[in-house]
């Protein structure tokens, strides 16, 4: 690759970066749009694509990560946040193999230098989760554990989020118990009528996976009683039927 290709490259990229972070700012200052942009990317299991498939159709967008590190000012924490702005673009657009592997002509490495050379940091913590969904989207659910398992948040958005990823990435390995646990805590945490709903609806699909239909229809039931302005309810109501009717 030419020298002049290469900082073509490195300039669009830059470009891209900080129409995102822009783009992310005035999401932030405005709930309602960041709702409505995550909403934007809802296509979960309702429309039978597949458990795994569809949650991986409600990763969060790139912009979270800027939310997740408003009112970070450590020197070390802005070394962090540089280092993984690219990683941010690779993953909202969508380039697993970069986001996992980085770019050598870009002199951009993969997201692991990110958790490991920035370990403590924000920026580390949320290295995981992108690499986790990315590893999933690759169909390598055992890693995507591991990396999903080291992430942590308090926020409404992304730590139920990740509970249900790994539940499903669980499931996929057939590991049906495991998996039931997990969709569990993702049902739990902080229960809200945008997504709560869903997980509800892929913790009653896990117990159809066991068998274990009398648990299925409770799960379907409390998206049927709780949320009867989800666009699951109808759904939930067909399958709360089907798998009572199974359980006698």
């Amino acid at each position: 690759m030419s020298d002049k290709k290469k900082l073509d490259e490195q300039e669009e990229l830059k470009s891209q970066e900080e129409q995102a972070q822009q783009e992310g700012s005035e999401l932030l200052e405005n709930p309602e749009a960041l709702a409505e942009q995550i909403e934007k990317g809802e296509e979960f299991v309702s429309k039978n694509k597949g458990l795994l498939g569809g949650v991986l159709g409600v990763v969060i967008l790139a912009v979270v990560g800027i939310y997740f590190f408003k009112g970070s000012a450590s020197r070390e924490e802005e070394k962090a946040q540089k280092a993984i702005y690219p990683i941010q673009y690779f993953f909202s657009q969508d380039s697993t193999n970069l986001v996992l592997n980085g770019s050598d002509s870009l002199g951009i490495a993969g997201v692991a230098s990110v958790s490991s050379e920035h370990s403590g940091t924000k920026a580390a913590n949320l290295a995981h989760y992108y690499a986790g969904v990315s590893y999933l989207k690759e169909g390598q659910s055992e890693k995507a554990i591991a990396e999903l398992q080291q992430f942590s948040s308090d926020d409404l958005l992304l730590q139920g989020r990740v509970y249900a990823l790994i539940g499903l990435a669980q499931l996929d390995l057939d590991q049906k118990d495991a998996a039931i646990a997990s969709l569990q805590k993702a049902a739990d945490y902080k229960p809200n009528a945008q997504f709560t709903p869903s997980y509800l609806f892929a913790l009653a699909q896990a117990y159809e996976a066991k068998g274990d239909y009398a648990s299925a229809a409770s799960s379907y039931g409390k998206i049927v009683s709780k949320y009867k302005k989800s666009d699951l309810y109808n759904e939930a109501r067909k399958m709360k039927a089907r798998a009572e009717g199974l359980s006698n």
